[in-house]
């Protein structure tokens, strides 16, 4: 079973991650939305999904043109991130998926109409730490 995270630490890890993606994260992905195209982006390993709240941040008022992906092995975190807020709040534009990240096959059906346009693999390491991830 696992324990019930620190609010306040998911917190931190969602800013911590907010502030990654408005310092590094290529502008051209804001543009295509607000060029009404759909942006794609998947989380591999992506566990209780935290860095979903942070990325329906990152494209505030473009919500709309956002998809997001998640795939994680474990089904206790993928149960546990289907019962944050922001999932539940975007639940048709968002879409878990119990699979190992590892093989392709399990891409497949996301990819039939186009590819990501931004894949997140998040190691905790890297969440506080941003110098080792921009290096």
């Amino acid at each position: 079973m696992i324990m019930p995270e620190n609010e306040t630490y998911a917190k931190n890890v969602q800013e911590s991650f907010l502030q990654l993606l408005n310092n590094h994260l290529p502008k051209d992905l804001l543009r295509k939305a607000k060029e009404n195209k759909i942006v794609k982006v998947l989380s591999i390993g992506c566990g209780r999904f935290r860095e979903a709240k942070s990325v329906f941040d990152y494209f505030h008022g473009l919500e709309d043109k956002l998809n997001l992906f998640g795939i994680e092995i474990d089904k206790n975190l993928l149960e546990l991130a289907k019962e944050e807020e922001i999932v539940k709040k975007n639940k048709s534009s968002v879409f878990l998926k119990f699979a190992d990240a590892s093989n392709f096959e399990n891409y497949g059906e996301w990819i039939r109409d186009s590819r990501f346009d931004l894949i997140i693999i998040r190691h905790p390491e890297i969440t506080f730490n941003t110098d080792v991830f921009i290096k």
